[in-house]
């Protein structure tokens, strides 16, 4: 083969990488495509099922009579090994008599220096567990006393109990703030809820090529998905109430940020107010209900449109 023909085999070896090359890029490129817009659209499902599933917490309601009667059962006990300790040792010392064979020891006088120490470590040790078991104990009848008042109804006893109540605090998505009002037979919970900019504006979908597409959330479901939004979290609410203070009925009605019409100005509005029987809410599955159609389940106001929203509602 002559040189010529040597550079045209060269050179067609080098396009043809260049082609093989190329071709790599491109599949690496769709690849890549692919796999960011299947990403994309599943972290927006992702995001829509966190918000609308906030009820999903929730604990399976406590029975606060079980509850109580195994408080009372588990009231500290002083443990016998301090009173045997202290015994063991005081008979060591009182028995102890002088003997010549302790010269390997150190002598009578630092067996009997030891014993004595023994004895007093003893006596201090049990000190301090008689110190710790009575503050146990009243702090085991502080509980006890709480929940027996608040069974009871009473106001100081339920505000305590609702210090505890520290779930909805950590968990974002209730909202901003949640104020409670008590009275000595229910209490009335007010969630500040996210406003509807919690909800996404845009629908994802990933196209047969590969490609994401992006188009304007339709307002029928914009709005739906923010009404199960709100209803999860109303029912969140709901069951950690119940399972913070032992009260039967429990008020909640969620309040947002909304433009008022009639003055042009954002004001806290409330949106839906509901009324949660523990007879009613223990039997439901929150995990498998949909919060917006779960409220027929309870006297409830709320004034919702599909193409709307929600409007301004008098709370119950």
């Amino acid at each position: 083969m002559g040189w010529k023909s040597t550079v045209r085999s060269i050179n067609r070896a080098v396009q043809q990488a260049k082609k093989d090359e190329l071709k790599r890029q491109k599949y690496a490129e769709k690849t890549q495509l692919i796999a960011f817009s299947a990403q994309a659209v599943t972290d927006l499902d992702e995001h829509i099922h966190n918000i609308t599933s906030v009820h999903h917490s929730s604990d399976q309601l406590l029975d606060w009579s079980h509850k109580r009667e195994m408080i009372k059962a588990s009231s500290p006990v002083l443990p016998s090994k301090y009173d045997l300790a202290v015994q063991r040792a005081a008979l060591d010392l009182a028995e102890f008599k002088p003997n010549i064979f302790r010269i390997f020891q150190g002598g009578n006088k630092a067996c009997f220096e030891r014993l004595k120490k023994t004895h007093q470590l003893a006596i201090r040790a049990k000190a301090n567990a008689v110190e710790d078991f009575n503050k146990d104990h009243k702090d085991w009848e502080d509980r006890v006393s709480s929940i027996e008042r608040a069974l009871q109804g009473e106001v100081p006893a339920l505000k305590e109990l609702l210090k505890n109540i520290k779930n909805l605090s950590d968990d974002s998505r209730v909202g901003k703030n949640i104020f409670f009002e008590i009275s000595n037979s229910y209490i009335h919970a007010k969630p500040i809820v996210h406003s509807s900019d919690i909800v996404p504006a845009i629908g994802r979908k990933q196209l047969a090529s590969g490609r994401l597409s992006e188009t304007k959330m339709p307002d029928a479901q914009f709005h739906e998905i923010y009404q199960d939004y709100v209803c999860s979290v109303a029912f969140r609410v709901g069951a950690e109430v119940f399972n913070t203070v032992p009260l039967n009925t429990v008020f909640v009605t969620c309040h947002t940020d909304m433009l008022d019409a009639s003055t042009g100005h954002i004001e806290e509005t409330a949106i839906l107010s509901v009324q949660f029987m523990r007879s009613t809410f223990e039997k439901l599955n929150l995990k498998n209900i949909d919060p917006s159609d779960a409220l027929r389940n309870f006297k409830h106001s709320m004034d919702f449109k599909r193409s709307k929203g929600f409007e301004k509602i008098t709370p119950l």
